[in-house]
């Protein structure tokens, strides 16, 4: 039985909407009249803008994602998380509790997927006072992670660790990497036997987008390591059933353990101490998600590549034959062109 069609109104009638809604009502019917609703109220605000539909708006959030300003790519979500810390209920005459302004952002964040997908640049929201959002901001050390701060971890880490960093920054997010390290047996031989690269496709769970990471020598020589690693412990080959990456009981690792891998090295390694009483509320700069993802885009924009809906495939560690050191190495392709781009930094010496 198809979902029923949610109630029209003026400038959400559009195509994009009613494929959007019908697509969130197969999943959960409700959801999708709640996203219907919260979406129709910040369309209000948007009306009031000039926008004489919905679409309007896409086209323009669209257009800003290939500015080289990133405060330009983040103004969506810049602009929504304005309107929702000041937004006052007509049924409570109350701002909105926490709850329902999560709600109404992953309405607007769902409707924007949908229609821009992993082009959109990703908004971290911050909820409250405009005075707490700016105080909340003001502690954040807004300074990107380096690749020697990332050397100086990584050269830290023991097997396990340096495997989880260097299969990581080829451009996985956190869920994704998770999700390689699940089904990592499908390229066991491949490991085993050292190919380079070696193709990994996963997908967002966000946005639903499949796309292939490339590891390279770094990465495949580490995930080796850790295979050999785990097979002496057990004294025996691991099966498809058997996890390559545990934490310390010995269970398949979650994202946490990375997160405590990764504030033990970052602090050993004096690349950013543990936070005291004086920094609660303030976010590390060395988090995983920083590694992945977001430190490839970075590295991509820096040689001029910052339209993401061209990043196809990804990929990260290589070794060229005439260097004494193991490098970086992002590569990206345009989709339909057979030319593809580099990135090459130093990572390590190969005698460390």
């Amino acid at each position: 039985m198809l979902p029923a069609k949610p109630k029209p109104r003026e400038g959400l009638t559009v195509d994009s909407v009613q494929k959007w809604y019908a697509k969130r009502a197969l999943k959960a019917e409700g959801t999708a009249e709640g996203y219907y609703s919260n979406l129709g109220t910040y369309w209000n605000s948007l009306k009031s803008q000039g926008f004489s539909t919905v679409d309007d708006w896409v086209a323009q959030v669209k257009a800003e994602q290939d500015s080289n300003d990133v405060s330009v790519r983040r103004k969506w979500g810049s602009e929504l998380e304005s309107f929702i810390n000041s937004y006052v209920s007509p049924n409570t005459g109350r701002l909105l509790k926490s709850g329902s302004k999560n709600f109404m952002r992953y309405a607007v964040e769902s409707f924007l997927h949908q229609c821009l997908g992993d082009r959109l640049e990703s908004y971290e929201f911050s909820y409250g006072t405009q005075q707490e959002r700016e105080e909340q901001r003001a502690k954040e050390d807004t300074l990107p992670v380096s690749l020697d701060e990332i050397r100086k971890v990584y050269n830290e880490g023991k097997t396990r660790d340096k495997a989880i960093l260097s299969t990581l920054m080829c451009g996985f997010g956190i869920s994704e990497w998770l999700q390689f390290t699940h089904e990592w047996s499908k390229y066991a031989t491949d490991i085993r036997e050292g190919k380079v690269p070696i193709r990994v496709v996963v997908t967002r769970q966000k946005t639903g987008i499949t796309y292939a990471c490339f590891l390279w020598d770094d990465a495949v020589n580490d995930l080796k390591e850790l295979l050999d690693k785990r097979e002496r412990e057990l004294g025996r080959p691991l099966a498809e059933a058997d996890p390559l990456f545990v934490n310390q009981s010995a269970r398949p690792i979650q994202d946490q353990d990375v997160t405590k891998a990764f504030r033990r090295l970052a602090d050993r390694s004096g690349v950013e101490e543990r936070h005291g009483k004086g920094d609660t509320g303030k976010s590390y700069r060395f988090r995983p998600h920083e590694i992945g993802r977001d430190f490839f885009k970075t590295q991509a924009q820096l040689v001029g590549i910052r339209e993401r809906r061209s990043f196809v495939q990804f990929s990260t560690f290589a070794q060229p034959k005439d260097s004494p050191f193991r490098t970086l190495r992002l590569s990206w392709r345009r989709r339909n062109e057979q030319s593809s781009y580099s990135f090459q930094a130093s990572l390590k010496s190969t005698s460390s």
